[in-house]
């Protein structure tokens, strides 16, 4: 039994850390500042993440799943994987101009709005500490990964009272537990812990409380344990593949 707990933590931590839901999101407003009104050419600008803030290794946001520079003709938004610590726009606008911005620091803040003016043949960016953008809560991408987490939760907890005969109260339980983490582990736990897996690790020790204060004098401990495990497993490696498919259609 411990060694098939020990696997099962392994794996559910390398799934934690390969992708933490909501995905981080830039917001970029642009203000022009040129002569004529211009209109942004969105398949042919992307965002540069930098590891320094010279840039000095740039490589293109791309397109890799939700992974993207989303763009209208006026404003664009980037959502990425994992939060980059510089950042440069490249942005091409309907004079055939190619314009780049300075290197600007990436904020480890879940959503995070900058202003974009644009000059004669240069972009400058500011970050906006104090940002108008919609609520965190609201984004889609948010409220769908919040709603598979929790339905494919409920289902891995429906297939493993099923398998161990287990009472049923455990998936009320993991139900109550994941309202609760989801919002703290997504929007409250990052501002104070920016380790996302020590976030994981959290949430993870809270449902196993839950589920096993709630069911303690009808599982045992390590019964709590492995049905924290096995919904992790199922919501992180099932969460990420359908995620990966379907969230791209709901920026």
């Amino acid at each position: 039994m411990k060694r098939i707990l020990f696997v099962l933590f392994i794996i559910t931590a390398i799934a934690a850390k390969a992708d933490f839901f909501p995905n981080p999101a830039i917001d970029f407003t642009f203000k022009f500042n040129t002569q004529k009104p211009l209109e942004i050419v969105p398949e042919k600008s992307d965002l540069i993440l930098c590891d320094d803030y010279l840039c000095q290794e740039g490589k293109p946001l791309g397109a890799y799943g939700i992974q993207k520079l989303y763009c209208s003709k006026t404003e664009c938004r980037a959502l990425l994987y994992d939060f980059a610590s510089y950042g440069k726009l490249s942005i091409t606008f309907s004079d055939g101009k190619t314009r780049q911005s300075g290197v600007f620091k990436g904020q480890e803040q879940i959503l995070s709005d900058f202003i974009v003016e644009v000059n004669h043949d240069s972009l400058n960016v500011t970050f906006l500490e104090a940002a108008n953008s919609s609520p965190e809560l609201l984004r889609a991408d948010t409220i769908f990964s919040m709603a598979v987490t929790l339905i494919i939760e409920i289902l891995a907890a429906l297939a493993f009272i099923k398998v161990m005969k287990k009472p049923v109260k455990i998936v009320w339980a993991v139900l109550i537990a994941n309202l609760i983490s989801i919002p703290l582990a997504w929007f409250w736990l990052p501002i104070f812990i920016p380790e996302s897996y020590m976030v994981w690790v959290i949430a993870l020790i809270f449902e196993i409380s839950v589920v096993y204060i709630l069911n303690r004098k009808k599982i045992l401990l390590h019964d709590a344990v492995m049905v924290g495990l096995v919904t992790k497993i199922a919501s992180y490696s099932l969460g990420m593949a359908l995620a990966f498919i379907l969230a791209p259609f709901l920026v």
